[in-house]
C-alpha cells in the first residue's frame, strides 16, 4: 500500500513553508474539516476531523487532530 498525507502550509512566509504534516503507512486520509474552538485565541485553534481508510487493516476510522500541529488526538474505528 501508499500512502496519503495532509500537509499545513504558512502562507504569511514567502516559500509557503509546510510547519506541520500528518501521514502514516498505508493510510489513506479524505479532505478535513475544521472545527474552531469557540474559546480559542489564535486562527487555528481547533480540531481537523477527516476520515481515514488504513490498507493494512482494510477499515476506516474518523481521526481526530490537532489543527495547530497535526498532532492525533483521537481515532474512532468503524469496524468496516
Amino acid at each position: 500500500y501508499d500512502s496519503w498525507g495532509l500537509f499545513k502550509y504558512d502562507t504569511e512566509q514567502e516559500d509557503w513553508g509546510v510547519v506541520a504534516s500528518y501521514s502514516s503507512d498505508s493510510v489513506y486520509v479524505s479532505e478535513p474539516i475544521f472545527v474552531p474552538d469557540p474559546n480559542g485565541k489564535q486562527e487555528d485553534d481547533g480540531v481537523l476531523l477527516t476520515q481515514i481508510f488504513d490498507g493494512k487493516k482494510s477499515e476506516t476510522a474518523l481521526l481526530v487532530l490537532d489543527a495547530t500541529d497535526l498532532s492525533v488526538l483521537a481515532t474512532a474505528w468503524t469496524g468496516q
